[in-house]
């Protein structure tokens, strides 16, 4: 699955972990800290330093200090990243998601366990 997605993505010079920083800063027009970032996606903090440097420098996104604490970072994405993230999004949904090659069974079934694994349990 991640092969078919990176596939997906490859035209747009973006990987998964790019694309997933990018769908995140889209819902956060004002920009996310770094940290914040990290801890969203799960990555550790050198990680998201890469990515964002990657990123930066392809014009998708910007760096600026955080307003209140100068030493804190903030990304935030670029109308051509948004274009470029929107569009790769769209390919994705075409794509089915690198989905497409299984039956409406197994897609059934598939959801049925992802419901069940994130579903919330009592405490």
């Amino acid at each position: 699955m991640h092969a078919g997605i990176e596939a997906t993505l490859r035209p747009f010079e973006l990987s998964r972990p790019r694309f997933e920083l990018l769908s995140r800063l889209l819902s956060r027009p004002e920009g996310e800290h770094l940290g914040r970032l990290g801890n969203l996606l799960f990555v550790h903090p050198a990680t998201i330093t890469n990515l964002v440097d990657r990123l930066d420098a392809a014009g998708l996104i910007e760096r600026r200090a955080a307003e209140g604490d100068r030493r804190a970072i903030v990304a935030k994405i670029t109308p051509k990243g948004e274009q470029i993230a929107r569009t790769a999004f769209r390919a994705l949904a075409d794509d089915q998601f690198a989905l497409g090659h299984l039956t409406a069974d197994e897609v059934s079934t598939l959801r049925g366990l992802l419901v069940k694994l994130f579903a919330d349990r009592p405490a």
